[in-house]
């Protein structure tokens, strides 16, 4: 039996060390050709604060949702228009192989979907021919596209009349508008259905979002910057395990020739 493609878990995430997330990037009149690799999608709410961060809701605890209950509660008809009201989002988070045609830059591996682009924006080095780019990037998008991935992963069915499954064909997504407006259709092509070739390291999408403490989401959302939360979380650390006094060289010999005068006597 397949399993459903949409995650409806809330498990919260716990830090740990983490690489970098690279993101699938589309851009208006564009149309993109990728692979799940991950059933289940991951869900998350988000508040995007200050107009600049993505920050992962916290539920219960989250002083964004208790503001913007008093606002409703204040005006049920125009909160929205209020500058303090953040709405909550519904995000999805799934890992995809990405193999777009694109061209890549040799010396920095940045990737350009203009197939007419001849030089790298940040090396200046001549950039190959086109080429799939068959690399691992995790796509985060709202519920109108990731209801047609389950719509689609309903409804694919094999011979014997089971869910194909979503992850085991390619899928075009084609981009048209920007911002609020744009519009993403997603097209199967069960035909595609060759399995994906070698290993790919998935990223962790625990960490594909940034999780704050509650008077650090109201920090953001006042306008301080992530930088400045991290450097003060760093601080507060420091401060709660000072590092211990380095012992010079001096000291070390002097307390060494003690210790060894003592049991030769």
């Amino acid at each position: 039996m397949t399993q459903d493609f949409v995650d409806t878990s809330d498990e919260r995430k716990e830090y740990q060390d983490r690489r970098k997330t690279e993101f699938m990037k589309m851009t208006d009149g564009n149309s993109y050709t990728l692979r799940i690799l991950q059933v289940p999608a991951k869900k998350i709410y988000t508040h995007f604060l200050n107009r600049k961060y993505a920050v992962e809701c916290l539920g219960n605890e989250c002083p964004i949702c208790a503001r913007n209950s008093e606002i409703y509660n204040k005006d049920n008809k125009n909160y929205s228009k209020d500058p303090d009201y953040v709405a909550r989002q519904k995000r999805y988070y799934v890992n995809v192989l990405d193999k777009t045609l694109v061209k890549k830059c040799p010396e920095c591996g940045t990737e350009y979907n203009n197939l007419n682009a001849g030089l790298c924006n940040k090396c200046s080095k001549t950039l190959n021919d086109p080429e799939p780019s068959n690399t691992v990037k995790v796509l985060s998008k709202g519920p109108a596209v990731f209801s047609q991935f389950n719509d689609i992963h309903n409804a694919v069915l094999d011979d014997a009349g089971e869910k194909l499954g979503i992850n085991n064909f390619d899928l075009v997504l084609v981009v048209n508008g920007r911002g609020k407006d744009t519009k993403i259709t997603v097209i199967p092509e069960a035909h595609k259905n060759k399995p994906v070739e070698g290993t790919y390291e998935l990223f962790d999408l625990s960490n594909s979002t940034i999780e704050l403490e509650p008077d650090e989401m109201l920090d953001v959302q006042r306008g301080v910057s992530l930088k400045d939360i991290f450097a003060a979380r760093r601080a507060e650390k420091e401060a709660e395990f000072p590092p211990k006094e380095v012992v010079s060289e001096e000291t070390l010999a002097d307390v060494t020739d003690a210790v060894n005068k003592l049991f030769s006597q």
